[in-house]
């Protein structure tokens, strides 16, 4: 039998994404406190060449609050504008399956789709109205890598993220190093 974990999380803006500068200054996150409620599965199997599979299915659903914004922001407003974002909700499906080649090596792999509502920017710049729609966005994507761990606590990753093309989303190729850490 699967192990099962219902998962409520509350994500809090910490980084710069309004009040932002020139075009170089980028931003980070979007501002926003969202609730995220999970459903998360996992399981693990002895092969009968004595090997351990792992998976794991996880289901999140992720709902943004609205945030206020002034000036150039991540939502591309101009200087000077006033008013609110209101992201799209979020709905992620993710697959890990982990296959133990021996005490320390293993080969996992992660499968998922992420699927973005579309929201909307509404405000004023100069005293005239300003609008922007977020597009929605469905992108899925494939995550191998490899692991190693030098005993129970500690390990290090090295793999690669494929993003696929998708709707209004660019696909893109990005490495992954993890060093992990349990005390």
């Amino acid at each position: 039998m699967p192990t099962w974990s219902l998962v409520l999380q509350e994500s809090l803006p910490t980084g710069r994404f309004d009040r932002l500068g020139d075009d170089t200054d980028r931003g980070i996150g979007s501002g926003s406190f969202a609730t995220m409620i999970g459903l998360y599965a996992q399981r693990s199997d002895v092969m009968p060449n004595g090997h351990i599979v792992r998976t794991r299915i996880n289901l999140n659903y992720t709902m943004p609050h609205d945030t206020h914004l002034h000036d150039r922001s991540v939502y591309g407003t101009p200087a000077g504008f006033r008013g609110t974002a209101h992201p799209g909700d979020n709905v992620l499906a993710d697959l890990s399956i982990e296959y133990s080649l021996t005490r320390s090596w293993v080969l996992a792999t992660d499968l998922f789709a992420r699927r973005t509502g579309a929201g909307d920017v509404a405000g004023q710049t100069a005293g005239a109205p300003w609008s922007r729609r977020l597009p929605r966005q469905l992108r899925a994507g494939i995550a191998p890598a490899v692991e190693y761990s030098w005993n129970a606590n500690r390990g290090v990753l090295l793999g690669v993220r494929r993003i696929f093309p998708g709707h209004n989303a660019a696909p893109s190729w990005t490495p992954a190093v993890a060093f992990n850490a349990y005390f």
